[in-house]
């Protein structure tokens, strides 16, 4: 393959099979995502075992990249990941998105049964806060309410501009809200 999206485990066993090692002979470059997340775990510290034989392995050491967006120090995850003796470059874009994060609640009590009054209100306020944002993203818990609210924003802002997204819809119909969101239909 040209490229092989595997765990640190998959790559465990690939290294341990004939096959598996006659494959990976030939890997140029090894990105490692969230890396941060498996650094501080055996999980992490069996991938690195697993990078060293990998690295033993190929004709040249492939070139190591880690990925976060979260890790501090820096320094710290550029030394694990490349170890005490190789040299390492460090890419730090500072990159801070502005986030508009809030919570609220309606003026009505909340009850574990709300009133259709209440969701009124729930959906009228979400509709004036889409109107206010380029995109706006909404995690509510079930299937049904992620349905639910779709209709009822439709009918506020737009049927266009709204969709749900979970795990029952078509592939296609699941396709096709993902292609609207990247191009900044919804």
């Amino acid at each position: 393959p040209q490229i092989l999206v595997t765990t640190p485990e998959s790559l465990y066993l690939l290294l341990t099979s004939e096959g598996g090692r006659g494959m990976l002979r030939t890997v140029r470059s090894v990105i490692v995502d969230e890396i941060h997340a498996i650094a501080g775990s055996k999980r992490g510290s069996h991938l690195m075992l697993s990078l060293e034989r990998l690295e033993s392995l190929c004709d040249k050491p492939p070139v190591r990249i880690g990925l976060s967006a979260t890790q501090k120090p820096i320094e710290r995850m550029a030394a694990y990941l490349s170890g005490a003796e190789r040299d390492c470059t460090i890419i730090d874009t500072g990159h801070i998105r502005e986030r508009d994060i809030a919570m609220e609640v309606p003026n009505s009590p909340l009850e574990a049964v709300m009133a259709n009054e209440v969701w009124t209100e729930v959906y009228d306020r979400l509709a004036a806060l889409v109107e206010e944002h380029r995109t706006t993203l909404i995690f509510v818990n079930t299937r049904r309410l992620a349905e639910r609210l779709a209709r009822h924003l439709a009918e506020r802002v737009g049927e266009e501009h709204v969709t749900s997204h979970h795990g029952s819809l078509s592939r296609e119909h699941r396709l096709a809200a993902e292609q609207r969101l990247k191009n900044g239909e919804l």
